[in-house]
């Protein structure tokens, strides 16, 4: 608890001021899903709002390595949060005058997207900076705990204010919170970096986006990680990241205060996890860690949200879902941040977060045909057993996608165990046979 306490002391109010902002995003975000699901409540259009956020991660990750390569992070952070706000500006502007245009939305979404996915890495590598490698494993706890208490909050205020102040305020409030976060880091100290005074350009983006390719393929670990959570998002991108709005709200009469309830609790389970992470040291190799908790959280919360037949099922399948999230973000941050020179983490995050994000937008273009083309022919010509598995027609197409998931990725996770172990025990042996 000590330790924690130094580590909040050192930079409390970037830490606040970021959680602030990241609390008023949410509960935009939970508010556009609520007025989406009122103006055209289709699958495929959830799919493609949760596509248009994460395409621009992978379409632009490899040039956004290289400029936060070359650029001072503080001041990547302000000029992308500049732009993120004209967006933000854009939406006000077609909620305050009522313009029901989901393909505009769609836009300023991927547009915002580009400069948050800038904001995003540079922020993780200024977290490598600002924090040693000794705090680096809690303070990853604690982010984890931060967005869960925003999680948490989000859905709460998203439906109160929806309701209450409508979409247009919920934006201003979220411009509020962003400019308070903008001007602390404004103001904040930040050790002086060593930038390379290599001039930008398209060619030397390829050759460093290849160069970090290689570097990676030279480490198992590394390698054998990014190849894990290419099929953890695909599989988490069909159902977690784009259908889980549409699955409640159509099994519940599109009640928003029972989805606020599940989004709830994921953030419960983050707050949990996080605080779990930040406040417990766990021995053992932190690639069995990932493996065992990303599996728990497949098979453990995808599964209750498909086969729950109650709002009680649905809550616990929410928080079981997030509760494993932290311990595998935190363990993963760790691997990454620990064999990778500081004067290479903008380039090489920014190809592992291509390769790792590619398969989420495939996945969720694939979860909304699926269950749009596919899952729900047959989900009504097989009416009376979906009955008897979901108690319910409504959303059992999506339902049964998550069933998928839940057992493609809990499988997924052991076989990447069992191998992972087999190697520890052929290195075991051969360390024996070295010695003796």
């Amino acid at each position: 608890m000590k330790k924690l306490t130094n580590i909040m002391n050192k930079n409390i109010w970037f830490i606040l001021t970021q959680f602030f902002s990241e609390l008023g995003s949410t509960i935009t975000s939970f508010g556009i899903v609520l007025w989406i699901n009122q103006k055209n409540p289709n699958p495929l259009t959830f799919s493609l709002l949760s596509i248009s956020i994460f395409l621009p991660k992978i379409l632009f990750g490899i040039v956004i390595g290289s400029i936060v390569d070359r650029f001072e992070k503080k001041k990547i952070i302000l000029c992308a949060d500049s732009i993120v706000m004209l967006s933000s500006l854009g939406l006000l502007a077609l909620f305050r005058f009522d313009i029901i245009n989901i393909p505009l939305i769609l836009f300023l979404n991927f547009f915002s997207g580009i400069f948050s996915c800038l904001q995003d890495s540079s922020k993780n590598i200024l977290n490598t900076i600002i924090f040693s490698k000794e705090d680096f494993i809690r303070l990853n706890g604690l982010i984890s705990f931060l967005s869960g208490i925003a999680m948490l909050l989000s859905p709460i205020l998203g439906a109160v204010l929806y309701n209450k102040i409508g979409m247009s305020n919920i934006i201003l409030l979220d411009l509020v919170t962003f400019l308070i976060a903008f001007i602390t880091l404004a103001f904040m100290r930040i050790p002086k970096e060593k930038l390379k005074k290599v001039r930008f350009n398209l060619k030397q983006v390829f050759i460093e986006f290849k160069f970090s390719y290689n570097e990676i393929k030279k480490i198992d670990d590394l390698k054998n990680l990014m190849f894990f959570f290419f099929l953890v998002n695909l599989f988490s991108g069909m159902t977690y990241f784009s259908l889980i709005s549409p699955l409640i709200l159509s099994r519940t009469n599109n009640n928003a205060e029972i989805l606020g309830l599940v989004n709830m609790f994921l953030g419960l389970g983050f707050i949990l996890g996080g605080m779990s992470v930040s406040l417990f040291s766990f021995k053992g190799s932190k690639e069995k860690i990932i493996y065992i908790a990303v599996a728990f959280s497949f098979i453990l919360g995808d599964i209750l949200l498909a086969i729950g037949q109650t709002p009680i099922i649905w809550y616990f399948g929410a928080f079981f879902a997030a509760f494993f999230i932290p311990f595998s973000d935190a363990n993963k941050a760790y691997i990454w941040r620990d064999k990778v020179p500081l004067e290479h983490r903008g380039k090489i995050f920014a190809c592992r977060n291509t390769f790792e994000s590619i398969s989420r937008p495939i996945g969720m273009f694939l979860g909304g045909i699926i269950v749009e083309k596919l899952l729900s022919g047959f989900a009504n010509t097989n009416s009376d057993k979906m009955l008897i598995i979901f108690n319910n027609i409504n959303g059992a197409n999506i339902g049964l996608l998550f069933i998928f998931t839940g057992i493609s990725g809990f499988l997924a996770c052991v076989y990447c165990l069992i191998a992972f172990l087999k190697k520890q025990f052929n290195y075991k042996i051969l360390r024996e046979k070295i010695d003796i």
